[in-house]
């Protein structure tokens, strides 16, 4: 097929004597593909995209941890803030979401039991405003659910 590219790969099962499985994906030929934008890529026209996106997550760690989070030895854009209590992570989960703030939460069996968290994620695109939104909606939750 012209303009596409064929990936695709072999599962095969030995102690389970089934035939050998192929599985193809295709996708179109792009930059894009696979969920790898390059930097200098203009995201959005006309929009400068502002600090690198390590810049932000390292100022994200720094100010989560100065509000007394745990976020781990989290080294990357996706942090995690982890509460430990079921329930108060899913009452944070809630907060953050009517805010209009997404997070994936992970819940036992996913994580150990009394280590339940929300895994949040910085972008490059995201604006002062809106990072400074996420801070304020943490300390709010913080206060109101009595996280230590």
């Amino acid at each position: 097929m012209p303009g596409l590219a064929n990936i695709g790969y072999v599962a095969v099962f030995f102690k389970l004597n089934i035939p050998i499985q192929r599985i193809l994906h295709i996708f179109e030929e792009s930059p894009f593909s696979l969920n790898y934008v390059p930097v200098e890529s203009e995201i959005v026209p006309g929009v400068k995209v502002g600090p690198s996106i390590f810049k932000i997550a390292e100022i994200k760690r720094r100010e989560l941890k100065a509000m007394g989070y745990n976020i781990g030895n989290s080294q990357t854009p996706i942090i995690p803030i982890i509460i430990g209590d079921q329930m108060k992570t899913m009452q944070a989960w809630k907060i953050l979401f009517e805010a209009g703030i997404y997070t994936n939460v992970a819940l036992p069996p996913a994580v150990p039991p009394n280590m339940s968290l929300l895994r949040t994620s910085y972008m490059a695109t995201h604006t002062d405003e809106q990072l400074e939104k996420v801070l304020e909606t943490f300390k709010h939750i913080k206060q109101k659910l009595a996280i230590s």
